[in-house]
């Protein structure tokens, strides 16, 4: 359980003489070595072991500090002045942010010999907790001894319950224990967790668990929480078979890496790196007109984020729509029936378009992604039997979640192509010309997967899950970014073509409205991304919001209806901080809200309105402000100084919002008088903390109407297409209509398909 298994925070700690720490609604008992939670200024920062030590000799010392989910516990050996070593323990930490820095920051510090380190991107409490903790050893010299692993692990045998807190909800397994093995491992209950990914996790998870006898196993790609609900479960109930000990030493064993197999895979006509659903789309077309086609995947499974995507896909034209079946049973031509051509809907689109990005989409690439669209959606329902349905005279709807990709993928290797899982592109190869030749690529077991092709299709999906990259390349990016797009999406693709001359072009966002800090969902057992959070659907209320740095009323709040201009706000002001009061706050639990419905204008339905009433909305606010990710004070000027703004800006902007609800009028942004119910008046007040949340980046590669990538001298690079979000030339600077990006994904595959098989044919 959750907040029981806290052996490294708890059971170690007390056994070394650290404070303990109780729930996050008590104030932990302090003892010396633990840390202030007092803001660290840049000189505490700098503190390094030369600075703090006169010994001689190898000595551990141990000291404790609060992380995001609990307190985290180091072990700082030093050996002649140098750190040698640091190990660090916070069991309750987020997986995939707080697990991180536990993993990966302590190598850093050594590295460095000093905290003067950068912390792990998204997890900035838990970096700095961690950094607190190691500069308080080397200050206070306690010595303690980091927990070491027992040689052999014995059960009391016979079948436990244990659970974890997935994406959505918790997780429930049965645990199978022998005198000294894990016998088995049983999902009981995922049914809150996403269909696709929950199945996935727990068909590999416990098999992972099982076979290796370990705790350390890899996450299922795309689906780290699910993975780590599993885990924990596992976890929680060997300390009930085994002790907490136990635990610490199955999360340490990791399965010994295969041996490192190369391999060559030659006269291939065509590489298609990526199999989402662009890539898996163009491998269709290539593979239908006779070529010899190969697929490298870097995940586990095929599809991408395209499996999982939400909303439509832009297509015009389609026999789908033309053909729509009713609930009745009864065939409708939805053109028919909205009075427009197909082809008027297209060159009425074609202009809204690009009025839509102003102009930065490339003209003719956009006309030909709107004549492909219903093209690309008949290919693969008729050719390659994919399931859609009508949305609208402008879109297709996929089917669920978890049934696009994976029976093309079958399909595929039914018609002879070559599909390769957990192979990820690294360098192209060219020739003597500049052609490009084909592929290096690393495989599963850490061998090099060479493949000679005629021609390359890049579609790797962006590389939002690149910080490095973003921060380089992205300008609206910030600390505050939250990446939703794909957890494969680290720039392979664009990187190797730059590698290779390729022009760098503009990068874009796609940003989406304001999202709460993943952090939060396992704090409040439940999912922050749905209606089912009482405060998520708080803090994307229409009330009164704020740049976090300046304080300043930042846009019409309404923009929050129509998601994508949300995001777009969002990224200037790097997330922005929502206001309200108490009242408000008792308001939304009595009646409800008063302001919805919250849906973007685009969408023919409303939004569920929420109903706060008799819940338990204040409970999950003050756990929130006490986790640190929302504030709370019994005056303005005291909630300004806890958000770090100016104390004289935050009542003049609150005074200025109170006034546009009482009169109707909104000075600064008319903002409809419908929607401004509630002021902000009496005490105590609240500060909402919200974040960026994008949904991937696209673009870096110029690519021609034919989806060829241009080098950097001008021309184009022979036998190198892009497509998906490598490519660049079909959006604007951010992510602006709905439908578009699935659109894309499925024209774009098309497109690219039949671009290389004119190549190819015509080499």
């Amino acid at each position: 359980m959750r907040n029981a298994k806290k052996w490294m925070a708890f059971g170690l700690a007390a056994a070394l003489g650290l404070g303990g720490c109780n729930s996050s609604s008590q104030e932990p008992t302090k003892q010396p070595e633990e840390i202030s939670e007092a803001p660290v200024t840049e000189a505490e920062k700098k503190t390094s072991v030369q600075q703090v030590s006169d010994d001689s000799g190898e000595k551990t010392y141990t000291a404790q500090a609060e992380g995001f989910g609990g307190p985290v516990t180091v072990w700082v050996t030093v050996k002649d002045n140098v750190i040698t070593d640091v190990t660090a323990a916070g069991l309750d930490e987020t997986p995939g942010k707080g697990s991180v820095v536990i993993d990966e920051l302590p190598g850093k510090i050594v590295e460095a010999g000093s905290t003067t380190v950068d912390g792990i991107s998204g997890a900035t409490i838990t970096s700095d907790a961690l950094k607190r903790a190691v500069d308080a050893a080397l200050e206070n010299k306690i010595q303690g001894q980091a927990p070491s692993a027992v040689e052999t692990v014995f059960y009391k045998e016979g079948a436990y319950t244990g659970r974890g807190f997935g994406f959505h909800s918790y997780v429930t397994v049965e645990t199978v224990f022998t005198k000294d093995a894990i016998k088995s491992v049983t999902v009981i209950d995922n049914s809150g967790e996403t269909p696709y990914l929950r199945d996935l996790c727990a068909e590999k998870i416990p098999a992972a668990i099982v076979e290796g006898q370990s705790l350390n196993v890899d996450a299922v790609t795309g689906a780290t929480w699910g993975s780590e609900a599993i885990i924990n479960g596992v976890a929680d109930c060997v300390a009930q078979a085994a002790g907490e000990d136990a635990v610490s030493f199955l999360k340490q064993i990791k399965k010994a890496p295969p041996e490192a197999v190369n391999q060559v895979f030659e006269n291939y006509d065509v590489c298609v790196i990526g199999g989402g659903g662009s890539g898996l789309i163009a491998a269709s077309v290539a593979a239908k007109e006779g070529l010899k086609v190969i697929v490298l995947e870097a995940a586990d499974r095929f599809g991408g984020v395209s499996e999982i995507a939400g909303g439509a896909a832009l297509a015009i034209g389609t026999e789908i729509q033309k053909q729509a079946v009713q609930e009745d049973g009864t065939i409708k031509d939805l053109y028919e029936e909205a009075g427009e051509t197909a082809d008027e809907v297209s060159k009425r689109f074609l202009l809204e378009y690009l009025d839509s990005t102003h102009y930065q989409a490339n003209s003719l690439l956009v006309k030909k992604y709107l004549e492909a669209s219903g093209k690309a959606a008949d290919f693969m329902a008729e050719d390659m039997g994919m399931n859609f349905t009508p949305a609208s005279i402008s879109g297709v709807r996929y089917s669920a979640q978890g049934t696009r990709f994976g029976f093309v993928a079958d399909k595929l290797q039914e018609m002879g192509v070559t599909t390769l899982l957990a192979t990820r592109g690294q360098k192209l190869l060219t020739d003597e010309s500049g052609a490009v030749t084909g592929v290096e690529a690393v495989n599963e077991t850490g061998g090099i997967t060479t493949v000679h092709a005629k021609a390359v299709i890049l579609a790797t999906g962006g590389f939002s899950n690149n910080t490095e990259m973003m921060k380089e390349y992205l300008d609206d990016y910030n600390e505050y970014y939250m990446n939703w797009g794909g957890s494969t999406s680290n720039g392979d693709g664009v990187r190797m073509a730059w590698e290779i001359g390729a022009e760098k072009g503009r990068v874009g966002s796609q940003s989406h409205n304001e999202g709460l800090p993943l952090e939060l969902h396992g704090l409040l057992d439940m999912d922050i991304t749905t209606g089912n959070c009482l405060y998520a659907n708080l803090a994307y209320e229409p009330m009164l919001r704020l740049n976090r740095r300046t304080g300043r009323r930042i846009s019409d709040e309404t923009v929050i209806y129509t998601p994508h201009y949300h995001g777009n706000v969002s990224m200037m002001s790097e997330g922005a901080m929502v206001i309200l009061d108490q009242a408000a706050m008792d308001s939304l639990m009595e009646n409800g809200s008063q302001t919805r419905p919250w849906r973007s204008r685009m969408y023919g339905e409303p939004m569920k309105n929420p109903d706060y009433t008799g819940l338990n909305l204040q409970e999950q606010t003050d756990a929130v402000v006490d986790a640190g990710f929302a504030y709370k004070a019994d005056t303005l000027e005291e909630l300004a100084v806890l958000m770090g703004v100016d104390a004289d800006v935050l009542p003049e902007e609150v005074e200025k919002y109170n006034q546009a609800v009482k009169t109707g009028q909104d000075a600064e942004y008319d903002r409809d008088p419908s929607t401004l119910v509630y002021t902000i008046e009496k005490g105590p007040f609240y500060a909402l903390e919200t974040r960026v949340r994008n949904l991937g980046t696209y673009g870096g590669l110029v690519t021609d109407e034919t989806l060829a990538i241009y080098h950097e001298d001008g021309h184009i690079i022979p036998g190198l297409y892009a497509a998906g979000f490598d490519a660049l030339g079909w959006s604007g600077s951010s992510y602006f209509v709905d439908t578009t990006t699935l659109g894309w994904m499925t024209a774009s595959g098309y497109m690219a398909g039949h671009s290389v098989v004119n190549y190819i044919t015509h080499k």
